[in-house]
Order: structure tokens, then sequence, then C-alpha cells
């Protein structure tokens, strides 16, 4: 039978990552909605939180990390406009589509070689994340029906199918923005959601200075790449990587032109996924 504790319960943290050291969902806060979670490589796991969702193979699922150092594990292909981008806006709702690294033993769907990341505004969640690892999300609701922003909402639409609710309260029901970077230097917004992408093109193209951001006096990092320990890491606020039901698609764009093209989503299976 499913569990539901407080998220300031002490022992929430481990109770999750026993739950998730087994093979099994838990249903989590983030900083845009609640978030179905599980361990990315356990595939007997993503292939259970695949079939939760109800949302099928072909809308792979996106990862949560807890700094951008693992990138460089999960990823290639990595330009300096992910960098800008991971600089400015991680931890935060920016998902970023990138080719999967060779080798990687997990099952997210039917990916066509790539990966969505994201580092979440929790540090909660970093921190569980730290211990267990990558972790495979969408958002905890069943295919085609609205972000959970409550534990309520997520456990009348999911069930016994998640082992472990915890309840952190209201979330904030913003989505992320989702980028596509798996074509080199040009970047493409596939989904608008909390950040601009207007500003997201002028971080990629290198407008700003490094860390910096057009809503942000300050910059928030030194030079460095998306692979750095710190990159990007700033206080916690609320926020998620809004596990939402909308496609994550491919559309035209400026090609050459050096930064990313904002416009409305198209479909495109290769870079399709379940945003979290």
């Amino acid at each position: 039978m499913s569990e539901t504790l407080d998220i300031a319960d002490p022992t929430a943290a481990e109770r999750l990552a026993e739950e998730l050291g087994a093979g099994r969902l838990a249903v989590v806060p983030t900083d845009t909605v609640y978030a179905v979670v599980a361990d990315a490589f356990a595939p007997q796991a993503t292939r259970r939180l695949l079939r939760a969702r109800g949302a099928g193979r072909n809308r792979p699922l996106p990862v949560l990390v807890d700094r951008p150092r693992q990138i460089a594990g999960l990823a290639q292909g990595v330009t300096e406009a992910v960098d800008r981008l991971v600089a400015a806006y991680w931890p935060g709702p920016l998902t970023i589509a990138l080719r999967v690294a060779d080798g990687l033993g997990w099952d997210l769907g039917n990916t066509a070689g790539t990966v969505a990341l994201r580092q979440p505004d929790d540090d909660w969640l970093r921190g569980v994340i730290a211990e267990v690892g990558p972790l495979a999300a969408t958002g905890a609701c069943r295919r085609g029906r609205p972000a959970a922003t409550t534990i309520e909402e997520a456990r009348t639409q999911l069930g016994e199918a998640v082992a472990l609710y915890l309840d952190g309260g209201p979330c904030e029901g913003h989505r992320s923005t989702i980028v596509d970077a798996t074509r080199g230097e040009r970047v493409e917004v596939l989904r608008t959601g909390a950040i601009d992408a207007d500003d997201l093109a002028r971080v990629a193209a290198g407008e700003l200075d490094w860390g910096k951001r057009p809503d942000a006096a300050v910059p928030r990092v030194g030079p460095g790449t998306a692979a750095d320990d710190d990159a990007g890491d700033r206080d916690s606020a609320a926020g998620d990587d809004d596990a939402g039901d909308d496609d994550a698609g491919e559309h035209d764009g400026a090609a050459g032109q050096g930064r990313p093209a904002p416009a409305e989503p198209r479909s495109n299976e290769a870079t399709r996924t379940e945003e979290d």
C-alpha cells in the first residue's frame, strides 16, 4: 500500500532513497510541479514509470541531475551555448535536450539518442539526487491530465502505482522551458515556459557576460563549462521541472545565425520528451 509522508519528516529523505533503491516509484515536490521519479539507471523502475504515466515509450523521460558536472557523464556534444545557458539558468526551470553519452545502461523510452536534463532549484531534492543518482522524472499525472500542483492531485491520478508520496505543500506550477541543443551551437526552443525564449537566445549567443541573464544584474558564476562542479549553483527558490504534458517538438529555426530561434514548437520524435 502507498505511503504518504510530509517532506519535513526527518525520515523522508531516507525513505525516499530506500524506495528508489528498491526500484519503486515516488512522487516528490519540485521547483515547478509534483513529479513522479525513479532511479534513472534502474530499467525496471523507469518502465514502471512509463506505464504509470500512461504516456507510452515515444515520450521519453527527462532526467534530473544534482549538479552541472553530471552532464559530462550523461551527454555528449556539449557546446559553449549550452555552457552559457547552464551557467545562467541552472538550477532552475530550464530543460536541455542533448545527445546521450554512449554505453549508458538505462531505459528512458524511445529517446532516438537524446536525453533531456535539468537541475532542479530545490536543495532538498538535489540532496536526494546526490545520494541516489540521476532521477528519471515526469509530471505526477496521467497523460493528458493537468500537472499536479498538490500531493492530493498526484495521488488521485497515480494511486497505488506509486510507493511513496512526499507532501511538500502546493507547488508553483510553472512549466520549465525546453530547448534542443542536439545540433551543435544551434539551440532551439522546443517549448516556452518559465524562461522567456528571447532571453534564452541572448544568453546562448553570448550577448551577456558569463553567468548573467537579462533579469539578473550580477553574474552568478565565473567562466567555466557545464561540467564545472559548481556551475550555476545558487540559493534555492520555489519553482519545477514541470513534468508537463506538452510535447517537446522541433521547429524551424535560425540555423547558422548564432542564436536560438524562439518559435512555437513542432513535433519531432528525436527530441520529444515528457517534462516532469
